[in-house]
């Protein structure tokens, strides 16, 4: 029997999944991988994530460089960090950018204060470090648009809008 007529098997090519732009490395032997007809996955909740995994992880004997330069996608990084008393290493690699850079900022958000949402713990490390951040033309437009907000409403409006939930800027 023919591999094309052997129907619902997969071959080892298929079963690779740190090949696949579905699949995300979150740690060695853990990934999110995209559902249905989705491009690429968002990295979980890092609540649903579990405990960070500890240091040294990596396979024994490999420096976070090497396997930074072994992997075969276009972006990733091995990580590790200390908070408090614990310490953590993590490490992801894709071929998309903004995946690997949010995976990177959830897992940190989750190990500074595991019981906040990451999206304050972002923001507060980000007003913590003193960096003033460009935000792209259109940024302010689609705030004001998303709380239903006009250019006849004034600033205490928008100031009113944003001050139970804080802004989110998309």
């Amino acid at each position: 029997m023919s591999r094309e007529d052997e129907e619902g098997v997969l071959g080892p090519e298929e079963l690779d999944i740190e090949r696949s732009e579905r699949a995300a490395r979150l740690s060695d032997g853990r990934f999110v991988i995209a559902a249905d007809a989705d491009e690429s996955p968002d990295p979980p909740d890092p609540a649903e994530m579990g405990d960070p995994p500890a240091a040294g992880d990596g396979p024994a004997g490999t420096s976070a460089l090497e396997r930074v330069q072994d992997a075969d996608t276009a972006h990733g990084f091995v990580v590790a960090a200390r908070f408090g008393d614990a310490s953590s290493e993590t490490s992801v690699f894709a071929d998309d950018l903004g995946q690997v850079f949010r995976s990177l900022l959830l897992w940190y958000a989750a190990g500074v204060d595991p019981s906040s949402p990451p999206e304050e713990v972002l923001g507060v490390l980000l007003r913590a470090s003193g960096l003033t951040v460009r935000y792209p033309p259109g940024t302010l437009a689609r705030l004001v648009a998303a709380h239903d907000l006009t250019p006849e409403d004034d600033i205490a409006d928008l100031l009113a809008a944003v001050s139970e939930e804080g802004v989110n800027v998309e």
